[in-house]
């Protein structure tokens, strides 16, 4: 019969275009791969479990949060990161908490020792491992970051060539604006039950980050105002920000920004860009692998140095490599300037971290490797479930799935809710979508 892969798409603008040329890579041997989110993965996958024989989460925190029991019996589960893992932060203990779990920190490792195998941007994050845990250090897989495999970076659409010159701002404000669309009250509550357990750190407050995220927005609209009519400034709000506010606002209120399609996966956008500015992310890793030269603004105003969390994207040493203006005049300068710029060749160093954190060049081919090594891995462990028990549970996962959908559109037409990269339909026309974004 044929294998089934259950593949968790964490946030759609940013896992989608993975798991859609996985989906493509594994159909070639034979494999079917069914998709599903959060609330499908909380509401429905421990019900319909044996339908599959490998199940994909970012992180081994999903096992846990999804099965709850972790004696419980499950097809064998593998993890492939979405997010870095911290590396280049020279943080042993966040490396360890991203990868296998917080339970790991206090020597539990009930939940990671259910994971067979993990599956690793860089080499640089399994040394810290083999250092730390080697006995999981020996079920992890260097393979590099999945969206910087070839088959994600290229959408196959032409540059625009209206004359405008279209500089892209990567948004990072989702506890701002976050994709639930909770008020700042609401936020500030939760932020406070949970901060701590985040951070692992004293000196660092949930204030900290609101500071640095109304900064950067304020950055954003004063960048805006200033720029000419030759100029389009095309907003990419995060995966966890609620996208409605920024339609709302560019609605009601005349800011010079063009919002871009929330769903459409970063590289695809980042290579329709003349240049990309941000405050620090990961995703400028995204565009070093896609041959542009990110503008950073870490340095943009010297009161965010006091409310950087070090080990997280601000700490980063790649930031000091890239084009860091400090005053607003210097940024404009940069993007006034001819965009060969953002096409420069990227420094050595810049070329090592990624190497060492991302396994970049040889991620361009992350997806083949663990399409091998997850083949390799359903043959050696099968499940055990029978013809019957795995066609009654794939009927029970399309009923599940028919469930989801229609909840969900009851309750859009409600205007209860909407579609997020967190929360979206699983309906023929979305994975129909998906679909799409996988490479010719």
């Amino acid at each position: 019969m044929k294998r089934t892969v259950y593949f968790h798409i964490d946030e759609l603008a940013r896992d989608a275009v993975v798991g859609a040329n996985l989906k493509k890579l594994f159909e070639r041997h034979g494999v079917e791969v069914c998709f599903g989110n959060k609330k499908f993965s909380e509401w429905f996958l421990p019900r319909c479990q044996d339908a599959f024989d490998l199940v994909v989460f970012p992180k081994t925190s999903y096992f846990k949060h999804y099965v709850k029991d972790h004696e419980r019996t499950f097809p064998p589960v593998v993890t492939l990161l979405t997010e870095s893992a911290g590396v280049l932060s020279n943080d042993p203990e966040y490396v360890l908490w991203n990868t296998c779990g917080k339970d790991t920190l206090q020597n539990d490792f009930r939940w990671a020792d259910r994971i067979s195998a993990f599956f690793l941007w860089g080499q640089a994050q399994k040394e810290i491992l083999e250092q730390k845990v080697p006995d999981i250090a020996k079920r992890c897989h260097v393979i590099g970051q999945p969206r910087m495999d070839s088959h994600c970076l290229s959408s196959g659409r032409k540059k625009d060539n209206s004359g405008k010159k279209k500089i892209g701002y990567i948004g990072k404000f989702s506890s701002i604006i976050p994709f639930d669309g909770a008020d700042m009250l609401e936020v500030v509550h939760s932020m406070a039950a949970s901060c701590q357990r985040f951070f692992l750190r004293d000196e660092y407050e949930m204030e900290d980050i609101l500071y640095t995220q109304a900064l950067d927005l304020r950055i954003l609209f004063q960048f805006a105002a200033k720029l000419g009519e030759d100029v389009e400034l095309h907003v990419r709000s995060h995966p966890r920000e609620n996208y409605r506010s920024w339609e709302k606002l560019l609605k009601e209120k005349d800011v010079p920004i063009v919002f871009s399609p929330w769903d459409q996966p970063f590289a695809h956008w980042a290579s329709e860009m003349d240049f990309v500015v941000g405050p620090p992310s990961t995703s400028f890793y995204d565009c070093l692998a896609c041959g542009k030269y990110p503008i950073c603004l870490r340095d943009m105003d010297e009161r965010r140095e006091r409310h950087t969390i070090p080990w997280l994207d601000a700490g980063n040493e790649l930031n000091s490599l890239l084009l860091m203006p400090k005053s607003m005049d210097e940024l404009i300068e940069i993007v006034n300037g001819d965009s060969e710029t953002h096409n420069r060749a990227i420094p050595q160093r810049a070329l090592d971290i990624l190497q060492a954190e991302a396994n970049f060049p040889e991620s361009q081919n992350a997806l083949t490797k663990f399409a091998e090594i997850a083949l390799k891995l359903m043959e050696e462990n099968p499940t055990g479930v029978s013809i019957f028990q795995k066609n009654l549970a794939k009927r029970k996962f399309s009923f599940y799935k028919w469930k989801y959908n229609s909840r969900f559109l009851r309750r859009i037409k409600k205007g209860r809710v909407q579609e997020t990269s967190n929360y979206f339909l699983l309906d023929k026309k979305r994975v129909d979508w998906i679909n799409a974004l996988a490479s010719n």
